[in-house]
């Protein structure tokens, strides 16, 4: 129990990190979002995208799309640029909040010129990242969770290895995983 507090504190910690003497201005990196509508019956077929305005509150929150066949998770791609005149290294966490997960694995690090054009974020060579929810998380009436994409800027290299976490293993315990049905409105 004790290694589940710590790495929740830790996470929260990671969530957090500021640096409030940095001298970068807080728009050195431009950052566009889109909203990306895919079709996966027959491999990865983008259907469109649309941008999205996180400049109020840095905040997006979507929904899964019912179709015909079944709901379909919303996805997003990221474009970072690099807004100033000198080189900046990048570095972007994949943050989970229910099992207090954090990887590098989206982004471990990128040397961006101030010359470079825009520079989409990758997940196993596709630059759609979608955007999942655990349907274990239903048996705790549970309807939402918060991912959160943490991005560290620098002007010197960088390693961010040391922010990941694995995620702590939901409680199944009594919740209708192990041969136990929860109840249900009729019970």
């Amino acid at each position: 129990a004790f290694n589940r507090l710590e790495q929740v504190a830790r996470w929260e910690d990671i969530k957090d990190l500021k640096n409030p003497s940095s001298k970068l201005p807080s728009n050195a990196i431009a950052i566009q979002v889109e909203q990306v509508e895919y079709n996966l019956s027959n491999g990865f077929a983008e259907l469109g995208s649309t941008s999205l305005d996180i400049s109020h509150n840095n905040r997006l929150e979507y929904t899964y799309n019912s179709t015909t066949d079944a709901w379909q998770q919303p996805a997003i791609r990221v474009k970072l640029q690099n807004t100033t005149d000198q080189a900046l290294h990048v570095a972007v966490l994949y943050m989970e909040d229910i099992v207090f997960s954090s990887t590098n694995a989206i982004l471990p690090y990128q040397r961006l010129e101030a010359t470079d054009g825009e520079f989409a974020l990758q997940l196993n060579q596709f630059d759609v990242l979608p955007l999942a929810f655990e349907k274990q998380l239903l048996a705790w009436d549970i309807v939402e969770q918060a991912t959160q994409l943490k991005v560290m800027v620098s002007t010197e290299p960088f390693t961010t290895d040391e922010f990941n976490l694995e995620p702590l293993p939901l409680d199944t315990r009594g919740l209708g995983f192990a041969g136990f049905a929860p109840p249900t409105q009729n019970t």
